[in-house]
């Protein structure tokens, strides 16, 4: 079922199930799942390939905490957390040390001679930053130019190297963006699990490195990125050996790494002119104020460096994310002080202001709740505003059985202009099997539906879900391509950042003419006014009656006509010297 009850709420997925990262990895939706999340994809080509041991065979392990400050002393995380990394004893050595091998093997002499290629042209490149920024007002800028554009998510451009060493498709799917014209992507910085993040810690130069291939391949193929840096809420604080809850504490290990990581990425590609944005995370604000939590804690497997066990301190609270959120920015704008950053956060459960002060279900909240939501969980200095957007997130919203996009998009870009921060839909889809979608018709019209709602609301970056011709997702009922009969959704983004571009010319058409006319007409006289009102009439606009007096109905028959490019300042009226 689709309505969130307290009868039904079990069926809530707000984690990330462990191999994946993808839409709606969070639980995504209108209150907290009201799907099921993406289905856990069993990587059995990983496990056999690399012949991990299963979970059962991993010997278990007693891990010591270990003491971490701001400078986060590596050589002594290493020693600790290589305890989680490893089993113990001779069995488990031997399993590692096949995994260590395997792991580390270049896929052939190629990708050496590939990444020596990317670290060159990534530093080579390094000239200004084709970055997206916010003005005082609000506006997303590109090259100091208002900006809306609809681009894509191929999220696992980076961590598909963790699943499968030698995967370098992420160059043929930039490559694919860059010939179906799709300015940018927003990849996940980061890799998943915390025995995957480990790679960070115990080989910080060769993950940078591989990471560095990425970066360079979208500058290659002219690919802006948004860089979301820790993708699931859990790896870091079991990385670090605490709960959840530390990302609510500025002091905790969990901030302290968050710090360090967020230091170590900005500062190595602050100079990119790939990268356009920083995101902190992927859906945190889906994790928070459960009333069930209890029943939806990350997953427990020693083997993969997450605890033995998961307790109330797992659990989620807005206020503990609003501070993870606001650390992050101040740690971006230490060495970035342009360019925008997110959250990252999903559409606001549908009772998710009744959530945060309740720890309940109840009744959907109101509109002006929902606003108030949304602008409380992008805190500055989160200078843009962060959704979500898919099928079941208007299911009950505003007491509404089912709201619409538009509807939901005009009371975000609502808080967008209060907030003065650009509104980020950075994740939308629509998929077979999902959402009530159950034929390619349904699909179809969902998606046209949804990225009309995007471009009348003049959204100012939105991107879907997803791109990956990776081994582990190319085949996945959530990834787009033209092979699985879904090319008209690369048609239609197409054919909508064309009407977007056609919208910001006429836009700036507006801004650039209008105050001519005004500042001619606050020195003319009547007749001059009236002249300019027979000229709108003539040209097929209304004006209302030529009574040579600048009111609201004139002003928007002028506005409409230097739109339509029919008026130019060469029409202005003379101005007249005041007596």
């Amino acid at each position: 079922p689709s309505r969130i009850t307290p009868e039904n709420n079990g069926k809530i997925r707000p984690q990330a199930d462990r191999e994946n990262a993808f839409a709606r990895a969070g639980g995504g939706g209108n209150g907290t799942a009201v799907e099921p999340s993406l289905p856990r994809r069993k990587h059995t080509l990983n496990r056999q390939s690399l012949h991990l041991p299963s979970q059962e065979e991993a010997p278990p392990r007693d891990v010591e905490p270990f003491d971490v400050h701001e400078g986060f002393l590596l050589t002594h995380i290493k020693g600790a957390l290589a305890q989680v990394r490893y089993p113990r004893g001779e069995k488990g050595e031997a399993h590692m040390s096949t995994l260590r091998r395997s792991r580390r093997r270049v896929a052939d002499c190629g990708l050496s001679v590939m990444l020596l290629a990317a670290f060159v042209l990534l530093f080579s490149n390094a000239a200004s930053a084709d970055m997206l920024t916010v003005s005082p007002d609000g506006v997303l800028l590109k090259d100091g130019k208002p900006y809306r554009a609809i681009g894509a998510n191929l999220y696992d451009a980076f961590f598909r190297l963790w699943e499968h060493p030698g995967d370098l498709t992420y160059d043929r799917d930039f490559a694919t963006l860059e010939a179906e014209g799709i300015p940018f992507a927003r990849i996940a910085a980061t890799y998943f699990e915390p025995d995957a993040m480990m790679e960070y810690v115990n080989h910080r130069e060769d993950y940078l490195s591989k990471l560095d291939g990425v970066v360079a391949s979208a500058e290659q193929h002219h690919v802006g990125l948004i860089m979301d840096l820790f993708c699931w809420d859990a790896a870091v604080p079991d990385v670090v050996h605490e709960p959840r809850s530390a990302w609510g504490d500025p002091n905790s290990k969990t901030i302290a790494f968050m710090r360090d990581y967020t230091r170590t990425i900005v500062s190595r590609y602050n100079d990119s002119p790939a990268v356009w944005a920083w995101e902190f995370g992927n859906e945190f604000s889906l994790q928070v104020d459960l009333p069930n939590a209890a029943d939806w804690r990350p997953h427990i497997n020693t083997y993969f460096g997450w605890p033995a066990k998961r307790t109330k301190a797992d659990d989620l609270t807005t206020s503990m994310i609003l501070v993870a959120f606001t650390e992050f920015g101040k740690t971006v704008r230490e060495i970035d002080p342009k360019r925008a950053i997110s959250s990252g956060n999903s559409l606001p459960r549908s009772m998710a202001d009744l959530q945060r002060r309740t720890l309940q279900w109840g009744r959907p909240d109101t509109r002006a709740q929902f606003r108030a939501n949304l602008a409380l969980v992008n805190p500055d200095p989160i200078d843009t505003l962060s959704i979500h957007l898919y099928r079941d997130d208007m299911v009950d919203r505003f007491g509404l059985s089912y709201a619409t996009y538009g509807d939901v998009l005009a009371e975000a870009m609502k808080v967008s202009a209060t907030e003065k921060k650009p509104l980020l839909a950075i994740e939308f889809g629509s998929f077979l099997g999902y959402g009530g979608l159950n034929t390619p018709d349904a699909v179809r019209k969902d998606f046209e539906v949804k990225l009309k709602a995007i471009v009348d609301n003049r959204v100012p970056l939105a991107a879907f879900w997803g791109v990956s011709s990776s081994i582990s997702y190319a085949s996945d009922d959530f990834t787009v391509s033209r092979e699985k009969g879904l090319g008209y959704m690369f048609d239609d983004i197409k054919a909508a950042n064309a009407e977007i571009a056609a919208q910001l010319a006429t836009e700036k058409r507006i801004s650039d003419v209008l105050p001519q006319f005004e500042a001619a007409l606050k020195t003319a006289d009547r007749d001059a006014v009236r002249a300019l009102q027979i000229l709108l009439t003539d040209r097929g606009f209304k004006p209302g009656a030529a009574d040579g007096r600048y009111g609201a109905e004139t002003r928007q028959a002028l506005t409409a006509c230097i739109a339509a490019g029919e008026c130019s300042a060469t029409d202005a009226p003379d101005a007249k010297p005041s007596p």
